[in-house]
């Protein structure tokens, strides 16, 4: 049976080791349940309900090992909130397992699973990071494949969890709704809906906690603070405003106290982790390497108030890790003109174009304007912070939909980290129009990129970070087929990072 038909209700499922499918049709939690922004006494838990104006429903979190009721209450929802429930659960028991479940007029949702971070202590912590899922490029089985993982603890998205464009021509594996380029709230509700319908993300969702940041296609292509080249500037603020109230009505979690998206947790005694707004909240517009202005100290990446923020944030004794997820790739990448002996792969058309793009802006010191190679002064002072501290740095980054590893240099002969760049869950790469083996694609980059420790150029899949008091140990997996609807799964690549 194809388990995308298969929509039977999984009440109870996790409770009996299963992961959770989408509920029945007629259920009323057809988009699922989901939790995140965990800390070490709370959690955030989500439901949508389907249909209707609003109501009322009732939540309840049991202890996942004995099943003893530990907090419960009542949620309401309403069309102006997008009938979208938000319920921050706190008092908890620190570095710990719960189930949680929804009620909405006798009907019972999936039982989800989720759990508080460490207060104290340094024992191993293990995440699964997923970047940039284009609906309409193919089955969602990365999120799956990590549901499926009982030993996973956390996932982390880094963004592009949706795409704003419409429906191409042809070559499309599954069809976007609504078919057109989202610019109203209502449209990127939408959106969101029919991510949220999906079974894979549902099964990734009700089987561990999410914290995600946000790249520039939950709003629109290349967004800065200021605008998009889709969108006009006296439209901007509108277009942009509907979908920062998208996301969060949709996701799993809470704005911070200024309404943004950037924040910060503290995981035991092993690890403070850092998720940044690279996109929104200070970014200013893309520039062109031969601008004059492009090396400019005015130019942010991040905005005042919140690098300031993580200044002093950083300024605090370091842990054995500090874990930064970026949206964009931090490291310096040179994309190298011999790539161009390779062009012909089966990758899309707009694949060699941006590949042209990439190897003349390397001429002119910046391979990709959009990433923090193209705001180096903003580079520079982040770098900086981190040499400054005495823990080891490990950036977890996305947006280019192809996998790599970076080390990150010290003031001395021993790297301060490590960057990890993050496959997509579906989405096409501009390296996917190179031919050749993997292998010889990544020669051909590391010839040009000292720093350049790995790459796959054209895989789909997500990644395993474990980290822990010694060392951060990085699995890369791959999926065969994004299209296929039975695919199977390989892993690409293992790398141990010491800790100091």
């Amino acid at each position: 049976m194809d388990r995308r038909k298969f929509l039977a209700g999984a009440a109870g499922a996790l409770a009996s080791g299963g992961v959770p499918v989408r509920a029945a049709t007629d259920s009323p939690f057809a988009y699922g349940i989901a939790s995140g922004d965990s800390t070490a006494t709370s959690v955030v838990i989500w439901t949508a309900i389907d249909g209707g104006g609003g109501g009322h429903l009732e939540w309840r979190v049991r202890g996942a090992d004995d099943g003893s009721l530990i907090r419960s209450g009542v949620a309401s929802v309403s069309a102006e909130g997008g009938r979208t429930a938000h319920v921050l659960v706190d008092g908890l028991e620190a570095d710990r397992a719960y189930h949680y479940e929804f009620v909405h007029r006798g009907v019972v949702s999936t039982v989800g699973r989720t759990r508080t971070l460490p207060a104290q202590g340094r024992r191993p912590v293990r995440f699964a990071v997923f970047s940039c899922s284009r609906y309409s490029s193919g089955w969602f089985h990365a999120y799956r494949h990590a549901a499926e993982d009982r030993s996973i603890d956390f996932a982390l998205h880094l963004g592009d969890y949706i795409y704003e464009g419409g429906n191409a021509p042809d070559g499309q594996a599954r069809i976007h709704h609504p078919d057109h380029e989202l610019f109203t709230l209502g449209d990127y509700r939408a959106r969101h809906a029919q991510h949220k319908a999906d079974p894979d993300l549902q099964a990734l969702h009700a089987a561990m906690p999410m914290l995600a940041i946000w790249d520039d296609h939950e709003f629109a292509d290349d967004a800065s603070r200021d605008g998009s080249h889709t969108s006009r500037p006296a439209f901007w603020t509108q277009r942009a405003i509907a979908a920062r109230q998208a996301y969060f009505e949709w996701m799993p979690m809470l704005p911070n106290a200024t309404g943004g998206l950037w924040r910060s947790k503290r995981i035991g005694d092993l690890a403070d982790l850092y998720l940044l707004d690279t996109r929104i909240e200070g970014r200013a517009d893309q520039l062109s390497p031969d601008d004059a202005a492009f090396r400019s100290a005015e130019r942010d990446m991040l905005g005042p108030a919140q690098e300031r923020w993580l200044s002093r944030s950083l300024a605090s004794p370091a842990k054995p890790w500090t874990v930064m997820l970026s949206s964009v790739i931090f490291s310096q990448i040179v994309w190298p003109d011999s790539v161009r002996a390779h062009f012909g792969g089966s990758g899309p058309a707009w694949g060699q174009q941006l590949l042209e793009k990439r190897i003349a802006d390397s001429t002119l010191g910046a391979g990709n304007p959009d990433a923090w190679d193209g705001y180096p002064a903003a580079q520079k002072r982040l770098m900086g912070m981190l040499s400054d501290r005495s823990g080891r740095a490990l950036i977890l980054s996305g947006d280019t939909h192809s996998s790599w590893s970076f080390h990150l240099p010290g003031k001395e002969s021993a790297p301060i980290g490590w960057e990890i760049g993050v496959p997509s869950v579906t989405t096409e790469a501009s390296l996917d129009a190179l031919s050749g083996s993997p292998e010889d694609i990544e020669a051909l980059f590391r010839n040009r990129n000292p720093l350049m420790d790995y790459l796959h150029a054209s895989a789909r899949g997500y990644v395993v970070v474990e980290i822990d008091e010694a060392a951060a140990q990085i699995e890369w997996r791959y999926v065969s087929s994004v299209t296929a609807q039975e695919p199977t799964w390989r892993v690409g690549k293992r790398l141990r990072f010491p800790a100091r």
